[in-house]
């Protein structure tokens, strides 16, 4: 199987693109979230996932966090770094559409909140980043402070 087949049936990964608010979610940089079926533990209601990202020594990390499941819906429950997180996922690109697909995740930590918007491509695309924060805008009033969070200039 060529590599580049092997690397998508392994899995969805979604890299953080763009981040409004004040929290550090996982890194200041850009991270990477991946997500595969396999890892859905129905017992436990959760998900293993892999979260790839560059600590603030400069050193890239892949941990596995489990991310707990709320009232099955899309909020998730974790601890990073032996702090409370919480993951609401406020919008995401349309299913039947054909543009690059995002999603927008809001996280509040030790009661700061954060929206990251995620997408596909690890090559930042404007388009895609301003259509998913309108579509973010209309569900929630966005922390200030917006950063790039730079996915071109890393290797995750």
């Amino acid at each position: 199987m060529p590599p580049s087949r092997k690397a998508k049936s392994a899995g969805n990964t979604w890299y953080a693109q763009h981040q409004y608010g004040e929290a550090t979610i996982m890194s200041s940089k850009c991270y990477s979230i991946g997500f595969n079926i396999l890892d859905v533990s129905l017992l436990h209601n959760s998900l293993n996932a892999p979260f790839t990202y560059y600590d603030e020594c400069n050193v890239k990390k892949t941990v596995h966090f489990r991310c707990y499941m709320i009232g099955n819906k899309a909020k998730y429950y974790l601890v990073v770094n032996n702090r409370e997180l919480t993951y609401n996922l406020i919008a995401h690109s349309p299913l039947n559409c054909s543009s690059d697909p995002w999603l927008v995740l809001y996280a509040c930590q030790e009661g700061r909140p954060a929206a990251i918007v995620f997408t596909k491509e690890k090559k930042r695309c404007e388009k895609t980043i301003a259509e998913a924060v309108k579509a973010a805008q209309k569900v929630v009033k966005l922390p200030s402070n917006s950063t790039d969070l730079q996915c071109n200039t890393t290797d995750l």
